[in-house]
């Protein structure tokens, strides 16, 4: 799980998606339209067929930990991704809302525990945000300066 957490805590996921993410969706890349592959449009009703609640970063940190493990309980997603009590029962609550991950008890020694689990719904979501991030990063220009 060492890669998903330096992924899942780097600087540079937000910072992937800022930059230049305005100009990719409206087709201002300063590329020819064949050249870059997409038609800024669909990547744009792409994205409007995610649900809301997926649009934050922090939802999208424990849907990507849920995507790549195969459960976690409050106090694990807690600590792997550095987040508050406060913070985590409200981003859970709305992915709950919208069925992107589901609650299971699971018995761990004497006690009872509740896991969080990615539904297929949420794993779904979560292969069509990362194919349209495949498909905005290459969009992009890279500079090719040293």
């Amino acid at each position: 799980m060492g890669s998903t957490a330096s992924i899942l805590r780097s600087s540079a996921f937000p910072n992937f998606w800022s930059r230049n993410i305005n100009s990719v969706l409206d087709g201002q890349t300063g590329l020819p339209q064949e050249q870059i592959g997409l038609r800024s449009s669909s990547l744009a009703d792409r994205l409007l067929t995610l649900p809301p609640s997926i649009f934050n970063r922090q939802r999208i940190r424990i849907m990507l930990a849920l995507y790549y493990m195969t459960g976690a309980d409050f106090t694990e997603l807690k600590k792997e991704l550095g987040l508050s009590d406060g913070a985590l029962a409200t981003h859970m609550k709305a992915l709950l809302r919208d069925k992107l991950v589901k609650e299971q008890d699971v018995q761990d020694g004497g006690r009872t525990r509740t896991a969080y689990l990615i539904t297929q719904k949420g794993h779904n979501a979560v292969d069509a945000l990362l194919d349209v991030f495949h498909d905005i990063k290459g969009a992009i220009p890279r500079d090719e300066s040293p």
